[in-house]
């Protein structure tokens, strides 16, 4: 009936529906009331094992301890336990005791019904029974009374007296007995306070709604123990761990963190709590485990995970293995502390660390334990037993196998202290905590169900108490431990996760169980106490890795052979590693960070103002801008003389403007690189350019027009007035201005990052270092080709029209410049060249055009006052004859009209040019026919002007006066352009002589 137990409650109980459930477990507990079982432990030890401890009280606990071992191979109950048996027994007693003595709960007492679990789930079982035997009961249906006496009396169990009703259970220790015992008294709604019961699963709510405890879940040991291996540097470590819930949940826990703290199991081994059979030998496959750990030269640290039992078989293992003496453990709370665990075998255990939920000595606990005797201590049926398996000694009033193996006969004349063996268990604290936690419950629901009365009311009648309502308080208590801190239960199941770091160490004279620290974890930090712990006992111990730890600028190549160990191999310069087993490539432009674990970026370098060849170039622009400034001076103040406007004003100065431009570039281009100045220099570069070209197009254009236009016949010859060039300049201007918006917003001016090799991280305008720049060039260069066009094409002008070559050398140093800029730009790896580059080809460009098409006017304005005169600007003009030819005419003419003033007819029909210099214009006249008579000219002695006689009639020359637009000087005769239709119309002073002639109203010019 009890293995039945044992495999139902270990489960999640099945959804059926109450009333069956209730009524199964009624008869369930029925029989094993009316029928006893068994009674385990038949040799010997049945005196003892068979009862319970009683403790009288008003309210009684039930208490589940393994005051005896469990012999797997005879399925008995196996020798008395000190520490983990009869000291947590008596630890309840004790802490009952001061509670009823102090008056802690007003008007009542605690009682204990205390059972022995053998350390056995099965056993547990059994005993758990005697705990709900009057709550059989509540399980049936209303008007039921399963149990009876005649007389109207309480029932009686035969031979135990009355049926006391606890109301909540402490206990167990064990992990995998406590999931039992929490799944059957869940049944019946009853508390469950565990002392040493530390597996994760009994944290869960649902399946354990009854189950809390005063430990912390292995949750936490299992992070203790990993802060434990990484502050030593353990990163190559092996592991043995029992097979029961404890062992393998914790070593689940502690295995996950493990792979996050970069520690590797070099040798995993599950060893079983119990043989499967009586041919099994735990003992040989101990041995075969240790084999396994010695054979891991490297891994020196072995983590063992198991109850005492099992840890003191594996050491009696290794201490017939002589490899296995210089193994380090560390040890988790199931056998942590324990003397029996490690007594004669101190050489193989020594320097052990083990971890255990945080311990401290039980205040009053010596005196009161060493004071006991057989005698004095009736309460606890075992305590003969533990006193003769103690003192090595038997009783001759118990025939139970002790006589032939201690012959020497017990007395109470000796006593438990630390002479004789006495070791206060360091865990006693949570047992008492467990009891404190039912005193506190029930003292507030005192106070809340009977206020100031004394002594249970009515309302806290035993039979009133439910486990629900008691549950409630107990989830929510809080009090001062008697190690001095503070209890209350996290998330409403588990103790405070405090730990206590033990080490079993040799000092005066003898080993034993020494505190080197403590283990918190609350508010989510990891403290350990002292902080300067592991660096005191670091030396002690020696090294537990596969391979030599990589430095920061290597990554770990994983060995083939074994999963633990690796090779370290060195990452590039330009590599970092974002784990620790692979380099990865930085960014372009990135470099790793000291630790190599990140990349950053490497520092940027880029054109600003504050460098040398920045200087250079921005110094080259200012001066040509100042030199735009003063020329733009000059031509303004001189603006009504023959020189200046002879070279056109409006268009000079926007001329002007346009140079300064290509010279204000250049600071956008040294400046850092930013979205603001990357597109200046977009929009700079191509607009520069396109303004003086512009500019330039417009006047090569009049003169071709004008001069070409005169050979082709009469046709009068359109848009060359001032307003008409600044319109055409503007209409030209407007397609590049269109070209670079468009750009601008398809592409908007952004930063980038150039790298020519990896150790350069250059800042770029975005778009700088490919051909797309050139798009802002396309308009220009078109614009260069056709003011080389037009300077070929009126370059044989007369020589008043001679800054047509000027114009032509500007047009051809254009061509040579873009010609070397493109490949010398895309070819140069050096950024900073580029850049000079690109801002010398747009000064140089200014330069030359200031140098060709405005220093030679400066110059006569300024140096050579006496040339920026009519006569000397048209002197300059006439190149139809040479000078002395000239003079020879004007000599024979002014002589043939002294003595004649008439003209003969011409001979023969001749084409009369009439010129115009004024801004470089040119207009034409229709030519004289052969029927009409040569024009005479009324002051042939004049120097300036027009001259027209039958030697020099085909190249007439006017000269604007600048006085009137109007007005045009025909060798002295000033004629109305506006109003000149015809010959007739020129029949007034000096050239009434002038007879057919249809002139075309001259363009005005400034």
């Amino acid at each position: 009936m009890a293995s039945i137990l044992s495999l139902s409650f270990g489960k999640p109980v099945i959804a059926v529906t109450t009333e069956r459930l209730a009524s199964n477990v009624y008869l369930l507990v029925v029989c094993l009331w009316m029928y006893p079982l068994p009674t385990v432990g038949r040799r010997g030890a049945d005196r003892f094992v068979g009862t319970l401890a009683n403790y009288s009280g008003d309210v009684v606990l039930g208490g589940l301890f393994p005051v005896h071992g469990y012999n797997h191979e005879s399925k008995v109950c196996g020798s008395i336990q000190d520490q983990d048996g009869i000291q947590m027994m008596e630890a309840m007693m004790f802490s009952l005791d001061e509670i009823n003595s102090s008056g802690f709960l007003p008007g009542f007492t605690l009682g204990a019904l205390i059972a022995d679990t053998c350390d056995s789930a099965t056993v547990a079982l059994e005993r758990s029974v005697e705990f709900v035997r009057d709550l059989t009961e509540t399980l049936t249906f209303p008007g039921q009374l399963p149990l009876q006496c005649s007389d109207g009396s309480p029932p009686r169990r035969m031979g135990t007296g009355n049926l006391d009703r606890v109301v909540g259970v402490v206990g167990a220790a064990a992990s995998s007995i406590s999931t039992q015992v929490a799944s059957f008294l869940r049944l019946f709604k009853v508390p469950q306070v565990s002392y040493l019961s530390t597996t994760p699963d009994l944290s869960n709510k649902e399946r354990y709604a009854f189950f809390t405890r005063t430990v912390p879940s292995d949750t936490f040991q299992a992070m203790a123990i990993i802060e434990i291996l990484s502050r030593f540097g353990w990163s190559y470590v092996s592991a043995v761990y029992d097979d029961s819930t404890y062992g393998s949940e914790l070593f689940g826990e502690v295995e996950k963190l493990a792979v996050q703290h970069g520690i590797c199991f070099a040798l995993t081994r599950k060893i079983r709590r119990y043989p499967s059979s009586h041919t099994d030998d735990l003992d040989l496959e101990m041995e075969h485990v240790v084999e396994d750990l010695t054979s891991k030269k490297n891994s020196r640290v072995v983590v063992v995970i198991s109850n005492y039992n099992q840890a003191r078989k594996l050491f009696e293992a290794a201490n017939r293995n002589e490899e296995a003496s210089g193994l380090i453990w560390i040890g988790s709370d199931g056998w942590s502390g324990r003397e029996s665990v490690v007594k004669g075998l101190e050489h193989i255990a020594g320097n052990a660390i083990t971890v255990q939920p945080l311990g401290k000595k039980l205040k009053g606990f010596d005196q009161y334990f060493t004071s006991l005797t057989p005698t004095s201590n009736s309460r606890n049926p075992w305590f003969r037993e533990f006193w003769a398996s103690h003192f090595q000694c038997h009783w001759p009033d118990i025939s139970n196998g002790l006589r032939a193996k201690y012959p020497k006969q017990c007395t109470e004349n000796v006593l438990l202290d630390a002479e004789n063996g006495y070791r206060q268990f360091l865990a006693l604290t949570y047992v008492r905590n467990a009891v404190q936690v039912y005193a506190h419950a029930l003292k507030n629901m005192h106070a809340d169900k009977c206020g100031n009365t004394r002594g249970l009311c009515p309302a806290m009648d035993v039979s009133e108490i439910t486990g629900e309502d008691l549950l409630a308080y107990m989830e929510n208590v809080t009090f001062t431990g008697s190690n001095g801190q503070d209890f209350a239960f996290v998330n409403r199941v588990d103790g405070p996760p405090r730990y206590s770091l033990l080490s079993y160490r040799y000092q005066n004279g003898q080993h034993r169980w020494i505190e080197i620290g403590n283990y918190t974890y609350e508010n989510g930090e990891e403290k350990i106490m002292p902080a300067d712990l592991f660096s005191l006992v670091k030396q002690e111990y020696p090294s537990s890795v596969c391979s030599r730890e990589c430095l920061s600028n290597e990554a770990k190549k994983m060995s083939d052979q074994d999963k633990c160990c690796w090779v370290c191999v060195n990452c590039t310069s330009y590599q970092y590693l974002p784990t620790k087993s692979e380099c990865h490539d930085c960014p372009m432009g990135h470099k790793p960070n000291p630790a190599y674990n990140a990349c950053v970026s490497i520092p940027e370098v880029y054109m600003a103002h504050g460098q040398g060849l920045s200087i250079g170039l921005s110094a080259f622009s200012l001066a040509g801008m100042i030199v735009c400034f003063l020329m733009g001076v000059i031509f303004y103040k001189y603006r009504h003389t023959p020189v200046v406007k002879a070279s056109g004003t409006e268009l000079s100065f926007v001329l002007l403007a346009g140079v300064a431009l290509s010279y204000a570039a250049t600071f956008a281009f040294v400046a850092e690189p930013r979205p603001v100045a990357c597109g200046f220099t977009r929009f700079l570069f191509g607009l520069s350019y396109t303004v003086c070209y512009a500019a330039i197009l417009i006047k090569t254009n009049r003169i071709a027009r004008i001069f070409h236009g005169g050979e082709k016949g009469t046709v009068k010859t359109k848009y060359i007035t001032p307003r008409s060039q600044l319109v055409f300049l503007l209409s030209l201007t407007s397609v590049q201005l269109i070209i670079l918006v468009a750009w601008m917003v398809l592409r908007l001016p952004d930063v980038d990052h150039l790298y020519p090799t990896r150790a350069d991280n250059i800042r770029i305008c975005a778009q700088s270092d490919d051909a797309s720049y050139l798009i802002g060039l396309i308009y220009p260069f078109l614009l260069v080709v056709l003011c080389t066009f037009y300077a070929v094409k009126t370059r044989k002008t007369p020589d008043g029209f001679n800054e047509a070559r000027y114009i032509a050398f500007c047009a051809y140093s254009a061509c040579i410049l873009w010609l070397s800029f493109v490949p010398i730009y895309f070819t140069n790896g050096n950024h900073a060249l580029r850049v000079a580059t690109l801002s010398l080809s747009l000064s140089v460009n200014g330069t030359v055009i200031l140098v060709c098409l405005f220093l030679p006017k400066v110059y006569i304005v300024i140096l050579r006052p006496y040339k920026n005169t009519r006569e000397a600007v048209m002197a300059r003009s006439v190149t139809t004859k040479s000078s002395d030819e000239h003079s020879s005419t004007r000599r024979a003419h002014s002589d043939d009209h002294k003595g004649n003033r008439s003209c003969g007819p011409s001979t023969k029909p001749q084409d009369i040019n009439i010129s115009v210099i004024s801004g470089s214009l040119v207009n034409d006249i229709p030519a004289r026919t052969e029927s009409e008579e040569d024009p005479c000219v009324e002051n042939p002695s004049m120097d300036s002007g027009c001259y027209v006689n039958s030697a020099f009639r085909d190249s007439i020359v006017y000269l604007d006066d600048g006085a009137d637009n109007n007005k045009l000087e025909l060798d002295a005769c000033v004629v109305d352009t506006e109003n000149v239709v015809s010959a007739a119309d020129l029949k007034s002073g000096p050239c009434e002589d002038v007879t057919k002639a249809d002139v075309n109203p001259m363009p005005t010019n400034s």
